[in-house]
């Protein structure tokens, strides 16, 4: 529980999670460097992110990536760009 989310403000305490910008499903290292604090609502959405990036071959439509704050869309691409720019597969924790 906290208040510090990377992609999130928050007023309250929220659960945190550790998240690995570049997935360890996805070939990422299990290094402090890799992870960053999120909210369970901003984990999720930076899984979903990258998702649609996989879905779509890097351009997801403006209608649906606005959905998405800018620090999620951030780290979602990182993620991505870092497991080499999948177009098949799933995001794997």
């Amino acid at each position: 529980m906290g208040y510090t989310c990377a992609v999130h403000k928050h007023d309250s305490w929220v659960p945190i999670e550790k998240h690995h910008v570049w997935p360890l499903g996805m070939g990422g290292p299990d290094v402090d460097s890799n992870k960053i604090e999120v909210c369970c609502n901003g984990h999720y959405e930076i899984h979903e992110f990258m998702r649609q990036l996989i879905k779509s071959a890097g351009i997801v439509p403006w209608t649906i990536a606005q959905h998405f704050g800018p620090k999620v869309r951030d780290y979602g691409r990182i993620g991505w760009e870092k497991s080499g720019s999948p177009t098949t597969g799933t995001v794997s924790e």
